[in-house]
């Protein structure tokens, strides 16, 4: 048919995330209802985007349920999902509308917006992606003056266990 627009099967594909390269908020927003969910449910990854700023134009898909809150994934995230091939990020200000960002083109991204700051990006997602494969459910946590909390389960119905602080020092004797 022509005109219509292509349908987004979760089963077959990876999450689509969506990011600004000119972003400040150092963030990858899903929208999808479905990828929301399985995200949340497959290990509690993101948080709600909360007047995100960020409208991707996602007519080129049919999205019956687009109406709900997006979803807010730390670059640690969705650099980890993406290097599982668990997520897809498309970028919004580009002239190619549907064409996603590789695994490198994403890391020199996520690590210039880091390259200002005191923490380099891959000293981080090195800690990050540790203690997510120690079993930990991870969240960023900058407004407590920390980078991460760690979860032992689903963050909405329990505390943090641990508050971690991520350092590119080496601490002498250690």
């Amino acid at each position: 048919m022509q005109g219509s627009a292509p349908e987004i099967r979760t089963s077959s594909l990876a999450p689509l995330g969506f990011v600004s390269s000119a972003s400040t908020d150092l963030s990858v927003v899903v929208f999808q209802l479905e990828y929301i969910e399985n995200l949340w449910q497959d290990g509690f990854f993101g948080s709600a985007a909360q007047g995100s700023k960020m409208k991707p134009n996602l007519s080129r898909f049919r999205l019956d349920r687009y109406n709900v809150e997006p979803l807010k994934l730390s670059a640690c995230e969705a650099y980890f999902l993406l290097r599982q091939g668990r997520l897809r990020i498309e970028l919004l200000d580009t002239d190619v509308e549907g064409c996603c960002i590789s695994e490198e083109q994403c890391l020199r991204m996520f690590s210039s917006w880091y390259s200002s700051r005191t923490l380099n990006f891959r000293v981080l997602f090195s800690a990050y992606e540790f203690l997510r494969r120690s079993g930990w459910i991870v969240k960023q946590a900058s407004a407590l003056a920390c980078h991460f909390v760690l979860y032992e389960d689903n963050p909405d119905q329990c505390h943090s266990e641990y508050a971690v602080i991520v350092s590119n020092s080496v601490i002498p004797g250690k």
